[in-house]
């Protein structure tokens, strides 16, 4: 039987999303998430239970020692109490969660690489390494990795390819240096695209002053 591989949410994903999304410091959005945890783990710690509006509550149960069965090898052994902890989602989160994956459009790998016209020149296929290779460099770029490992994109990760596409293609940078860019959490594309052909006509306008002064200063010179 197929594994089925969990795309689960760790602590550097919720701290590289406070980081990307509110644009504080990664420092910072590192302390804010392990400080949240140790609120609520001390909490929960204390009164046994946690409640956070329209999110859910936690529970912390003593599951007593009790004597377990190996189903495979059928030896018996003993398993020491412990404290678990249990979740219940309120029904506004279901709802919520239900909504968002009615309303959440995803793409596949290959309609992304043809959408961006990454396509094999030799076999006329999309070229979807070029894609994951993306991935391993660029760590806003995150697709879902569902059933049999296959890649999922939001508009949110088309929204950066866009941003990676145009720093490679357009602007020739290098990896390193589009993500700079990228870690710069910049704004959407079109505006990236004003601010740069503004900065570009600025930084023109200024060398062709300075030319023409230093023009005139060595004609004073003589």
């Amino acid at each position: 039987m197929a594994l089925i591989k969990r795309n689960n949410t760790k602590k550097e994903d919720i701290v590289n999303n406070i980081f990307n999304n509110i644009g504080i410091s990664f420092i910072y959005s590192l302390k804010i998430t392990d400080d949240l945890i140790n609120i609520l783990v001390s909490n929960l710690f204390l009164h046994k239970s946690l409640k956070i509006k329209n999110f859910g509550k936690f529970v912390l149960i003593f599951k007593k020692e009790r004597t377990g069965r190996d189903p495979i090898s059928k030896k018996i052994y003993q398993i020491s109490g412990r404290n678990i902890i249990s979740f219940h989602a309120s029904e506004y989160l279901k709802k919520k969660i239900n909504n968002v994956k009615k309303n959440i459009k995803l793409f596949n790998i290959s309609e992304v690489a043809q959408m961006f016209g990454l396509i094999n020149k030799k076999n006329n296929k999309p070229s979807t390494h070029t894609l994951r290779f993306w991935e391993t460099k660029f760590k806003q770029l995150k697709p879902k990795i569902l059933t049999g490992s296959r890649r999922y994109y939001t508009e949110k990760d088309i929204d950066t390819i866009k941003m990676i596409v145009f720093l490679l293609k357009e602007q020739g940078l290098t990896i390193n240096g589009a993500k700079k860019i990228l870690e710069n959490n910049p704004k959407q594309l079109d505006d990236f695209k004003t601010s740069s052909i503004k900065a570009s006509y600025y930084i023109n306008k200024i060398k062709s002053k300075s030319k023409k002064i230093l023009i005139k200063i060595k004609k004073l010179n003589g």
